[in-house]
């Protein structure tokens, strides 16, 4: 701006700044006020000299959205840890509970196949264990037609 008047150079800044602002076509049969938002506050940024601490604060908008996203990440594993810690205390104590022994599971296995052997010798046997566990009124009678099953179930048992 001229130091003399400085009419000659407020007036030139006027326009451009009315240029940016304001868009009249005709006898108001267009008008356009609002056009480039973002320009407006780019240029009042700039004219309020506040540019440096916009493009700074930018930079501190970035830097949290990132860390709020790095929080939720987080929050995720933490969760996902808490359901495994769980899982895994239920786990120890399931274990515990069942008091289990040395060798036992030799034990068990030996006992699994000579259930498994009685099983297959048997058809009466099966019919019976499929009659007893359906559980309806009408296989009562079946049950009690199955003498021999029964009696194979009461050795069973025994054994």
């Amino acid at each position: 701006m001229p130091a003399s008047t400085g009419a000659p150079g407020v007036a030139r800044v006027l326009r451009d700044i009315g240029q940016v602002l304001v868009d009249i076509h005709g006898q108001s049969e267009h008008l356009s006020l609002l056009r480039g938002v973002k320009e407006h506050i780019n240029l009042l940024d700039r004219y309020a000299d506040l540019w440096d601490k916009r493009v700074e604060f930018g930079k501190v908008v970035a830097q949290l959205r990132e860390i709020r996203r790095e929080l939720r990440r987080c929050s995720r594993t933490s969760a996902r840890w808490r359901r495994r810690v769980d899982l895994l205390q239920f786990q120890i104590e399931e274990i515990g509970s069942a008091k289990l022994k040395p060798g036992e599971d030799a034990t068990l296995e030996q006992e699994r196949l000579r259930l498994a052997k009685r099983r297959a010798g048997s058809p009466r046997w099966r019919r019976g264990i499929t009659v007893a566990y359906e559980g309806t009124e009408a296989n009562a009678g079946r049950a009690r037609r199955l003498g021999a099953g029964g009696q194979g179930a009461r050795r069973f048992v025994q054994d």
